[in-house]
């Protein structure tokens, strides 16, 4: 079973202005609830954990992101994977 999650927010700035802040790993995730610890792996690659309450449960999952398509300033795609302990 796969974790799916989609989401839009709606700015006031032109698509390039968005483009160059979600290329900023760490200003992205101060965007993202949950996110924190990002660090870069590699070009294109980082770790992060990501953490969520559901009902009484508080999950926290370590994380890494692989940048796998960019087209700007419309699109940036990522793959996320949980890190094996």
């Amino acid at each position: 079973m796969a974790l799916e999650t989609t989401g839009e927010v709606t700015v006031e700035v032109d698509r390039a202005t968005a483009f160059a802040f979600i290329e900023n790993p760490e200003r992205l995730a101060g965007c993202i609830p949950g996110c924190r610890d990002v660090r870069e792996l590699s070009p294109g690659r980082y770790s992060a954990v990501l953490t969520n309450r559901v009902a009484f449960v508080t999950l926290s999952f370590k994380v890494v992101i692989e940048v796998v398509k960019i087209e700007p300033p419309d699109r940036k795609s990522t793959r996320v994977k949980i890190q094996s302990q």
